[in-house]
């Protein structure tokens, strides 16, 4: 169980106490967080996150790429996700990410813009 996060911050239920989450949910928020911390940038666990943030979009080869390391960060930081596929997308300049994911006997979609 995890305290659920939004737009950066706590989700607050409407009285005001930190919305809880679960299974899927809770391994499609740690997912998420840890595709989208740069690999280093966390002073407690220079380990932790991934390195999205330096895939060369001009090269042919970038969603082979974005596969490898999106498996390799989740393998590592969040072991219960079962990647089922990866997509990528280029929209107005800006790179998506698009990863399934299969945990707790359930599947669920996250997206990651880069």
């Amino acid at each position: 169980m995890d305290t659920a996060l939004k737009n950066g911050d706590f989700n607050l239920e409407n009285c005001g106490s930190p919305y809880l989450i679960d299974d899927i949910e809770e391994i499609l928020q740690r997912a998420t967080i840890a595709l989208t911390v740069k690999k280093g940038s966390d002073i407690y666990n220079r380990e932790f996150g991934s390195q999205l943030y330096m895939v060369d979009f001009n090269d042919s080869r970038w969603e082979s790429t974005v596969e490898l390391l999106v498996r390799e960060a989740l393998k590592k930081f969040v072991p219960q996700a079962d990647v089922l596929s990866v997509t990528g997308d280029v929209i107005d300049d800006r790179h998506k990410v698009t990863v399934v994911i299969c945990a707790c006997g359930k599947a669920g979609e996250i997206e990651v813009i880069i």
